[in-house]
């Protein structure tokens, strides 16, 4: 993972800042949607915002979802219900002066609820994951004053707290690393 990072570190900044940076700044908002969420599940909203100039940015976001598993055993299947919600912060830096558009980097923090309800006995297991994470990624912006199409990929990866506590008031930790990607499509103006 550590390999990933540093290429993912490399790329943004060792390519050429003149091909990167933009004449002027069109916009000074975005709303978009990580469309990889779709595929487990999760709907919510990703805003973000210049706060100085064309250099940094904040952004805030928010998530919701719920599935359910199956489990097959032989004659038996069991359905696991699953649901979640949670948000992001983070502040965005563009090195290259780029508005919401070109390459970015900077913390984000995070913080996931998840409850899991078990088959048959209904026991719930609460899971909590929290934390700092290394925000990278770059975003395209095509369109005119007024309004115009986004989409960004993003990486993500930081040493979170994951705890899980069963209805019993069991607790127990899980893991210390986290990542993820992020492609958005959305809206700036």
């Amino acid at each position: 993972m550590n390999k990933i990072l540093a290429v993912c570190l490399m790329t943004v900044f060792l390519l050429p800042a003149g091909s990167l940076a933009q004449e002027s700044r069109l916009y000074d908002n975005d709303i978009s949607y990580n469309v990889l969420n779709v595929l487990i599940g999760t709907y919510g909203l990703e805003y973000e915002r210049n706060i100085v100039g064309q250099y940094l940015s904040v952004e805030v976001s928010g998530h919701y979802g719920s599935r359910k598993i199956t489990e097959n055993e032989g004659a038996w299947s069991k359905d696991w219900s699953t649901s979640w919600y949670g948000g992001n912060a983070a502040l965005h830096f563009y090195p290259f002066g780029g508005g919401l558009s070109g390459v970015f980097i900077g913390p984000l923090y995070g913080y996931d609820k998840l409850t899991t309800t078990a088959p048959r006995s209904g026991e719930q297991i609460k899971f909590t994951v929290s934390g700092p994470m290394l925000d990278i990624g770059y975003r395209w912006i095509w369109g005119k004053v007024g309004g115009g199409i986004s989409l960004s990929l993003e990486f993500m990866y930081g040493n979170l707290s994951c705890g899980a506590k069963a209805s019993d008031g069991e607790e127990f930790p899980l893991g210390d690393r986290l990542s993820g990607f992020g492609c958005n499509i959305g809206f700036a103006f």
